[in-house]
């Protein structure tokens, strides 16, 4: 996935959010939280809803890939767990240094945006297939420490999975029950040549918040 220019801040500042976002999904409060290990299966991900609504991001069209991904959370942490179906001998990976240009390999990335519908404070969680590391802060907003979040990744034949644990505290907001986030879940998939989105973006940018679907927190 591209790292879009930044170009049009001030222009989007003075928006509002349109329209109701589309996309919305419920993360659950986690009473124990997953092992970051790549292997799905904790109690939590058995009981959040697998969310595989994607949408190619160029085009609007169904995906040549299937694309999974489940939320939760607890008073400390945002977990997501990703499961990308693909080939997995033919995986680009490329970048071995966090910070480098991980949307140029096999990527997702996990965009926040705790201010909906101001982007004071959008933050994008980008991460190759080898788990390397990219976090990266919008609007002003504080770049997201590397040790503030991770991720792991299991490779499989036929599809490789992720799971991330996000601290609140890199997006400097702690959310309560019945809060609602700007929220997406992105996806470079290098031998298929497709970019996905979970929220459509309609022509629209990753990192534009009125592309952006909704997470509710509940318990």
């Amino acid at each position: 996935m591209k790292k879009f220019v930044w170009g049009i801040v001030l222009v989007i500042l003075a928006m509002s959010f349109m329209a109701t976002a589309e996309s919305l999904v419920t993360a659950k409060f986690a009473a124990k939280a997953p092992k970051i290990d790549g292997v799905l299966n904790d109690e939590v991900w058995s009981k959040a809803e697998a969310i595989a609504d994607f949408t190619n991001a160029e085009t609007g069209s169904k995906p040549s890939g299937k694309t999974e991904y489940w939320v939760a959370w607890d008073n400390d942490n945002l977990y997501v767990a990703i499961k990308n179906y693909v080939n997995t001998e033919y995986l680009r990976q490329t970048v071995t240094t966090d910070e480098g240009p991980t949307w140029d390999d096999d990527e997702n990335s996990v965009f926040l945006n705790p201010s909906l519908p101001e982007m004071a404070g959008m933050y994008q969680y980008s991460f190759n297939s080898l788990g390397i590391k990219n976090g990266l802060g919008y609007g002003g907003a504080t770049r997201p420490g590397l040790d503030q979040w991770e991720v792991a990744i299991k490779i499989e034949k036929d599809y490789y999975a992720a799971e991330i644990c996000i601290s609140f505290e890199s997006a400097e907001t702690w959310p309560s029950a019945g809060d609602e986030w700007g929220f997406n879940v992105g996806r470079n998939c290098t031998s298929l040549g497709e970019l996905y989105s979970w929220s459509p973006l309609g022509g629209g940018k990753f990192v534009d918040p009125t592309t952006f679907g909704v997470i509710r927190f509940v318990k």
